[in-house]
């Protein structure tokens, strides 16, 4: 009896001590909105209303789905505590790149469908506790494409605590304007209990010029998550995000700003070392207010993931 304590004890050691270079992870999201109209111009209310003419409010539907796949330099060891974090853990270096699509459709008839196409490339390198990061992004929408390139330095101020800043300059037919951002990522562990905390603090704030009527150009992106790691394999948390546009022509007298508000919990679990599946479900809350009118919309919305390690 003693005998096989020991080899199971031996087995789950071995597999503890696993490692792995290559990430690969899908990513499936869907979202449908319903949206109200508000006139806040009188005069163009009471011309509407002269007339009987009533706006409905359109149902929108948002369905996004992305690959992101990396490559590490070293082996990346699962044995320094939760699996998800595994990478941060080992202050690895890698190489990744991805795809991500979206397509955003109407319920009304004469609308039609918008879709995204977007491609990236980047990486990270870690040295002597110093990070650097780069990424260059290619996306496509309608008659509008944008090139995105940012990098990042920072380092882990403790063992497994990081800070890193970053800047980004978008390039795009419609627009053009940069973000300056820190990101804050930690791992803490709950004594000698086995489990753990994960956290992720975000803020980017930036200008620039839309190609429009509306010329000035600003946005602040702010975005948190916790974890909990009970074990190893499974995290349970929670994560919120939010986003300001403003678009302002030059004399000001023209104005236009939107807000996204985001809500979600999610949990992931690895079934095995090399396959985890999650999922994730919250509410998306978007307005945007202009001199005449305030378009609000909500949505519960919900994903699925999956992640495979070689």
């Amino acid at each position: 009896m003693i005998r096989q304590m020991l080899m199971a004890a031996g087995v789950f050691a071995s597999a503890g001590a696993n490692a792995y270079t290559f990430e690969a992870t899908y990513d499936y999201s869907q979202a449908n909105f319903d949206s109200t109209f508000t006139i806040k111009d009188s005069s163009l209310s009471d011309f509407l209303d002269s007339r009987g003419i009533e706006i409905d409010a359109p149902k929108i539907d948002i369905a996004t789905h992305s690959v992101d796949a990396q490559i590490y330099f070293s082996d990346v060891d699962i044995s320094k505590g939760a699996w998800n974090d595994a990478a941060f853990l080992n202050q690895a270096s890698s190489f990744r790149g991805g795809y991500i699509g979206q397509k955003i459709e109407s319920d009304q008839d004469d609308v039609d469908a918008t879709e995204i196409d977007g491609f990236y490339i980047g990486g990270r390198g870690v040295a002597g506790g110093f990070i650097y990061d780069g990424e260059y992004k290619s996306q496509k929408f309608d008659d509008d494409n944008q090139r995105t390139l940012g990098f990042g330095f920072g380092g882990y101020i403790t063992e497994n605590h990081s800070l890193v800043g970053s800047f980004e300059d978008t390039r795009g037919d419609d627009i053009d304007f940069f973000l300056i951002g820190l990101t804050y990522q930690g791992y803490l562990p709950l004594g000698n209990t086995g489990h753990a905390l994960g956290f992720m603090g975000q803020i980017k704030t930036g200008s620039g010029e839309a190609h429009s009527n509306f010329q000035d150009f600003s946005r602040t992106n702010l975005n948190a998550k916790v974890s909990y790691y009970p074990m190893p394999q499974l995290a349970v948390g929670a994560e919120v995000g939010s986003e300001a546009t403003v678009l302002s022509a030059n004399d000001k007298a023209s104005k236009s700003e939107s807000t996204i508000s985001q809500f979600g919990v999610f949990a992931d679990y690895y079934v095995v070392e090399n396959f985890r599946i999650g999922v994730d479900v919250g509410s998306d809350k978007r307005e945007t207010e202009s001199n005449l009118i305030t378009i609000e919309s909500e949505s519960v919305y919900y994903g699925v993931n999956l992640r495979a390690r070689f």
